[in-house]
């Protein structure tokens, strides 16, 4: 019987090396997989987190608004304006445009007021507001325009957000989304008010959620 050459054994050391780098590419496959999976996961929490977030911030916006008291065809002298924040936290840097027209000129007057506070109306009567023309030779009360409307309001929520307030729109935004809303036309002058504003509660009035 021929007896085995020497050096023709089972070569158990190279096995070994090779089960043991077998396991170690397995090991690296798996925990890259954990990781890209992990990285996944992650991101979508991000995106979720944003999302709600963003979710909220809207809702509180659409919280904050405004209109006009009476209708656009009643006498000017019985109109008044509204604004209004049915949210428990503030909003600053309000500013209210309104469209009028007095003779041949087609007015952009922007109405200030620094806060809105919570759960919250404020009325302004159109006989306390008088429109002060940008040339500064004319000022006009707005009850004696038989033309105006409020246009649009810009605000402040009370994470420092800027958000822009139409009638069929409402938009996160600073300076360039109030151009847009502008949409080429030039503020013409102010509004002032001659009398505090009536303030109301309004219900129902909730956090955004």
């Amino acid at each position: 019987m021929q007896e085995p050459e020497a050096g023709r054994g089972v070569p158990w050391l190279h096995i070994g090396t090779v089960v043991g780098a077998v396991a170690a590419i397995g090991s690296l496959i798996f925990t890259g997989v954990a990781t890209y999976y992990g990285a996944v996961v992650a991101q979508q929490q991000l995106e979720q987190s944003q999302e709600d977030s963003e979710s909220k911030e809207r809702n509180h916006a659409t919280r904050v608004t405004y209109w006009e008291g009476t209708s656009f065809w009643a006498d000017s002298k019985s109109r008044s304006v509204h604004l209004v924040n049915r949210s428990p936290d503030p909003v600053s840097h309000v500013q209210l445009y309104i469209q009028a027209r007095w003779f041949d000129k087609e007015l952009l007057l922007g109405f200030r007021e620094l806060n809105l506070p919570p759960c919250k109306e404020m009325v302004y009567k159109a006989t306390s507001l008088t429109a002060v023309l940008r040339n500064g030779e004319n000022e006009v009360p707005l009850a004696g325009l038989k033309e105006w409307s409020a246009a649009f309001l810009t605000f402040a929520d009370s994470a420092g957000e800027d958000w822009v307030r139409g009638v069929r729109f409402l938009e996160k935004g600073g300076y360039e989304r109030i151009l847009k809303a502008l949409d080429g036309a030039a503020i013409t002058g102010v509004v002032m008010s001659s009398a505090a504003p009536q303030v109301n509660d309004v219900e129902p009035c909730d956090a955004a959620s």
